[in-house]
């Protein structure tokens, strides 16, 4: 495994849109059929060695188009797919029916393929092996055709079959399998990790499922059948144009496969759709949205004259407008949306689509397209740890992955100091080397708060020890809401590490910090003082390494005494400590001197009054009654307390 691993009745003939091209195998009298090979290929789009061997695998398949037809089933490793997350069962039943361990893998009617490379991957597959499948007599004739109902919501799939040469299969074990496919999906950027933007073949629905179509298991020379299936366009398609049907019949025991075809897509007259949307990016504060714009592309036969636009942000009632336009077959344009009012703050989602294009009363929202950004919430000034143990992550805190599934996110695999058991984490070896991801904090008033500090706990570690991966932390704020950005901290690979590396991933699995692995941070926000509002950005950038987690993030105010002298004779040591530690003081003038231990809830857990002090002292607290976390030293000195941290681990 690579690292990075329906029948609805036809109403009336006038409701099917056109009848797609057939691939149809059809020979006088009962003479052998010539076959049509199937590859079957196993894929991810977070997966480097199927980007390498992916480009001459499908450069083989189209200077053989009329001998071998090639499916993708995308499965869910080693990384993030957005084709597998909108279908993933039927992909993992393939996967599992074929016993698939690692992508790429493929199988040609039904068999694996052996070569000179590792067993079924793609390299091995050439026009030698294909020939030699293609030149053996298939057992039927299949002919495939499909039409589109003209909402585009059902396709209406018709599969001949027959028989040429005798063909048995065990018991309920001859199968017709129908899978509706994407010729080829393209992604405006890299969906997943391996930098593929181009999918082709892609399987997006098996009919009715994955066990297919149970068929007669015994076959005699002549013997036809007819199967007809209604089929629910899912709402997932990118585009209805590239919808297309391969059929293929397969002894379920032995995996052989006896003959396959296909229905090419159909062309649309009146068909186009939402290609991108915009709505600029990053951090903003504002209460609407007034630059959001819409890319859409002509893919009908006609010119696109008419269409309906609509629009929707979050959860909100969708809006719509008219577009007049004379946009030419294959064209492109570029239209402005009308002002967006915000509700609410966080991560903004917004939906654009056609419909009723050319006045064909067509509602179907295939083809929708949607853009992320992020609005500010409201200004506090809040001094309590965020330590991220709700169910989701605060509403008042932003994760901008870049419209991604990767980058940071909230993880239950552990906590900082203290009994926090979640924490956020990016995970570098699951995303590109170079992506930025960000996570930003809420807007604060400092200026309420009088905090001059902020902290938080960070873990992380590398995989490779002689030339640690470059992965970076970085923490910046910004006073004008996202526009500028000032950077106050910077850690990259060795430097942000706290734990030994993860040098085998495979083995070990990916790092999980334990109590003894984390860092306390703290970061000076002196030159900021008094800020009304101010926003923090904590921003990952890969370098193709390990996790970090974040955690604990909080404003600290000093106390309302001047101490500065004072804390620079307070110190802890050890720290972390185990069984003991000692508070050392210099107490220049005799005075009461006292000591608490408070944990990151505010409960005091400790205390003991030390009497009158004078000079340097050492004073003992027996920390192996406390449990492992993040603790306040609090000392008491005549009529002034400070206070420092205490990581106690066990």
């Amino acid at each position: 495994m690579s690292r990075n691993f329906t029948q609805k009745l036809i109403k009336a003939k006038k409701d099917l849109l056109t009848i797609g091209f057939s691939a149809l195998f059809v020979v006088s009298g009962f003479a052998q059929s010539q076959r049509l090979v199937i590859s079957e290929a196993f894929s991810n789009a977070s997966c480097p060695p199927c980007a390498a061997q992916n480009p001459n695998y499908h450069t083989l398949l189209k200077n053989n188009a009329t001998r071998i037809i090639g499916v993708k089933y995308q499965t869910n490793f080693p990384g993030f797919d957005p084709m597998n997350q909108q279908n993933p069962a039927e992909p993992e039943a393939r996967r599992q029916y074929y016993g698939v361990t690692g992508v790429p893998q493929g199988y040609m009617d039904g068999q694996i393929v052996t070569g000179s490379n590792y067993e079924g991957a793609l390299a091995n597959f050439n026009a030698t092996n294909i020939n030699a499948r293609y030149n053996t007599p298939a057992n039927f004739d299949l002919e495939i055709s499909h039409t589109l109902s003209e909402n585009l919501d059902s396709a209406f799939v018709t599969v001949k079959l027959k028989n040429t040469l005798a063909a048995t299969a065990p018991n309920n074990q001859m199968r017709l399998h129908l899978l509706l496919t994407e010729r080829e999906i393209t992604f405006p950027s890299a969906p997943g990790t391996n930098g593929e933007r181009n999918f082709f073949n892609v399987v997006r629905k098996m009919i009715p499922n994955q066990n297919g179509t149970t068929i007669a298991n015994t076959w005699a020379v002549g013997d036809s059948a007819e199967y007809t299936f209604r089929v629910e366009i899912p709402s997932y398609i990118y585009k209805a144009t590239e919808i297309q049907f391969v059929a293929l019949v397969q002894n379920n025991s032995s995996r052989a496969v006896f003959q396959a075809g296909v229905s090419t897509p159909v062309a649309l007259q009146n068909y186009a759709l939402v290609e991108s949307a915009s709505a600029g990016g990053g951090l903003t504060c504002a209460t609407e949205v007034t630059n959001a714009k819409a890319e859409i592309v002509n893919l009908g036969t006609r010119n696109l004259t008419k269409a309906t636009v609509h629009y929707q942000l979050n959860g909100d009632a969708p809006q719509s407008f008219e577009l007049e336009t004379d946009l030419e077959q294959g064209s492109k344009q570029s239209i402005d949306l009308p002002a967006i009012s915000i509700t609410q703050g966080g991560v903004q989602t917004l939906r654009v689509w056609l419909s009723n294009i050319n006045e064909s009363g067509n509602d179907n929202r295939i083809g929708e397209t949607s853009t992320f950004f992020n609005i500010a919430g409201g200004v506090t000034a809040s001094l309590e740890p965020e330590t991220f143990e709700d169910e989701t992550v605060p509403g008042n805190f932003i994760i901008d992955n870049r419209g991604s599934a990767l980058g940071w996110f909230q993880s239950a695999l552990a906590g900082g100091f203290g009994n926090s058991t979640k924490s956020m984490s990016v995970f570098f070896w699951n995303m590109p080397n170079g992506r930025t991801v960000d996570l930003f904090t809420p807007r604060y008033d400092l200026s309420a708060s009088n905090a001059n500090k902020l902290n938080f706990d960070v873990a992380y570690t590398f995989f490779t020890p002689s030339a640690p991966e470059p992965d970076e932390l970085n923490v910046s704020y910004s006073l004008d809401c996202g526009v500028t950005w000032t950077q106050i901290y910077r850690k990259v690979g060795r430097d942000l590490q706290t734990a030994p590396p993860v040098s085998n991933p495979n083995a070990n699995g990916f790092f999980k910090p334990t109590a003894s692995q984390w860092r306390a941070e703290s970061l000076d926000l002196t030159a900021i003082a008094g800020a009304t509002e101010v926003i923090f950005r904590f921003q990952g950038v890969s370098g193709f390494g390990d996790n970090v987690y974040v955690d604990n993030i909080q404003l600290e105010a000093p106390n309302a005494v001047n101490e500065t002298e004072f804390l620079g004779h307070f110190a802890i040591s050890p720290n972390p400590a185990s069984a003991q530690t000692n508070v050392h003081l210099a107490v220049e003038n005799a005075a009461n001197v006292s000591l608490s231990v408070v944990d990151l809830t505010g409960r005091v857990v400790y205390t003991r009054d030390y009497g009158v002090q004078s000079g340097t002292v050492s004073l003992p607290i027996y920390t192996d009654r406390f449990e492992t976390g993040m603790y306040l030293i609090q000392a008491t000195v005549g009529d002034k307390t400070s206070t420092r941290k205490l990581s106690i681990v066990k």
